[in-house]
């Protein structure tokens, strides 16, 4: 009789795993295409040609302040490799509407956009000088 239970509880287990992966796989896609949708939607006039980043800040925050010295130095060490990045700062509290369409919950927060115009990462929180040159770097085509 154990022997059957187990098996029961081995079998229930693996369908639960399955349900759990095929809600994650479902979840993830729908928030790649909430951010294909967004960016069509989207009038931020982004040059075209030129990688851009949206920055989401507060005045009141000390982690913005913190991310705004980060993101200078990584636009400072890229401007010397000659990559052309548009940067623009948005405030949060003067802009809510464009922080909501774009489903800012936090800031800092920044957004960054390839050459073509479309959405290649969005980073909630403080990030380093060097994943920020890691990203702009990867997301330049």
């Amino acid at each position: 009789m154990n022997n059957v239970l187990e098996r029961v509880l081995i079998a229930l287990g693996v369908v639960l795993l399955y349900v759990a992966g095929v809600y994650l796989y479902k979840y993830f896609n729908r928030i790649k295409y909430l951010r294909r949708k967004l960016n069509a939607e989207l009038q931020l006039d982004i040059k075209p040609g030129i990688a851009s980043i949206l920055y989401f800040w507060g005045p009141n925050c000390v982690q913005c302040k913190t991310q705004e010295l980060f993101l200078d130095e990584a636009l400072a060490k890229l401007a010397a490799t000659e990559k052309e990045i548009e940067l623009r700062k948005i405030n949060a509290h003067k802009e809510p509407d464009m922080a909501n369409r774009l489903g800012i919950m936090t800031i800092p927060a920044i957004v960054i956009f390839n050459r073509k115009g479309n959405i290649v990462s969005w980073n909630p929180g403080l990030m380093s000088t060097s994943e920020l040159i890691k990203q702009l770097s990867l997301n330049q085509a």
